[in-house]
C-alpha cells in the first residue's frame, strides 16, 4: 500500500506519473490526499491515474477549492464504499476491502485534515474523529486509517500531539510513521492500525508534490488477532 499527498492530480502528466508510481512500486492500493478533484472531473482523472485492472473511490471537497481524498486498488480486492454521518471537520473516503487471502475484511479510511487550524478547530476535529471511531468500534475489528492529518506528531510535547495520541490509545490504534513526510519537515502523513500488522514501511520523495510517499506492507489479517488480544488483556 502507498499513501501520498499529490497536491492536484489533474495537473499536466501527474495522473500518468501516479499510475507509474503504482506500477513501479508494485502497489495493490494507493491512497491519495489533496487530489483537488471535483465531481465534474474525478472519474476521468482517476481513470488516467489507474493502471489496468485497478478501480477507485473518491470524495471531493464540497463548494471550495482544494482537498479531495481517493483510494485506488487492484480489482483482486473487493471493495465497498461506506459513509459516516455528521463529519464536517475533515474529509475522508472509507472502503471495506476483502480478498481471497484474507480471512476477514479490513476497513480502510483515508483522511485529510487541512492545516492552519485554530485550537478550537483542532478540538472540533478530535470530536469528529472520536465520533467516527465510536461508530466503527465493535463493528469493524480490523482497521487502517491513513492520510495527511497535518498534526506534527514528531513534536511529542506539543499539546495537539499529546491529545491526538491519547485518543488513538483509547481506541487501540497504533501509529507507524516515524520520519518526516513533508519537505519542510514534520511527520504529517500517518498510518494508523488496529488488529492489522504493518511491515517494511519506507518513506521517500517521488517528486510528485511537497510530500513524500509512505509505502508499507499489510500482513494478511485473520480472525485470531482479536481473540488473542482479548486473552492477553485478560491474563495481564
Amino acid at each position: 500500500m502507498g499513501l501520498l499527498n499529490v497536491r492536484s492530480m489533474a495537473k499536466a502528466k501527474r495522473a500518468q506519473a501516479i499510475s507509474d508510481i503504482i506500477v513501479q512500486n508494485d502497489l495493490d492500493v494507493l491512497l491519495t490526499t489533496e487530489t483537488w478533484l471535483k465531481l465534474s472531473n474525478f472519474e476521468s482523472v482517476l481513470q488516467d491515474a489507474c493502471p489496468p485492472n485497478f478501480t477507485f473511490y473518491h470524495q471531493s471537497r464540497d463548494g471550495r477549492r482544494g482537498g479531495g481524498v481517493g483510494i485506488q486498488h487492484t480489482t483482486s480486492y473487493r471493495g465497498e464504499q461506506i459513509w459516516f454521518s455528521n463529519i464536517t471537520t475533515f474529509e475522508y473516503v472509507a472502503v471495506v476491502l476483502e480478498n481471497d487471502e484474507w480471512e476477514v475484511p479490513v476497513l480502510l479510511v483515508n483522511v485529510y485534515f487541512p492545516p492552519g487550524y485554530s485550537r478550537g478547530e483542532f478540538h472540533n476535529f478530535l470530536s469528529d474523529f472520536e465520533m467516527l471511531l465510536c461508530d466503527i468500534d465493535g463493528v469493524y475489528d480490523h482497521v487502517i486509517f491513513t492520510g495527511d492529518f497535518n498534526i506534527h506528531v514528531d513534536q511529542g510535547m506539543q499539546s495537539s500531539t499529546i491529545e491526538f495520541y491519547f485518543l488513538l490509545k483509547q481506541f487501540g490504534l497504533e501509529q507507524h510513521v516515524d520520519t518526516q513526510t513533508h519537505n519542510r519537515g514534520h511527520t504529517l502523513d500517518l498510518v494508523l492500525t488496529r488488529n492489522v500488522d504493518v511491515s517494511d514501511l519506507i518513506v521517500f520523495d517521488p517528486h510528485i508534490s511537497d510530500h513524500s510517499i509512505v509505502i508499507f506492507k499489510l500482513s494478511s489479517p485473520n480472525k485470531k488477532r482479536k481473540s488473542l488480544k482479548k486473552k492477553k488483556d485478560k491474563k495481564n
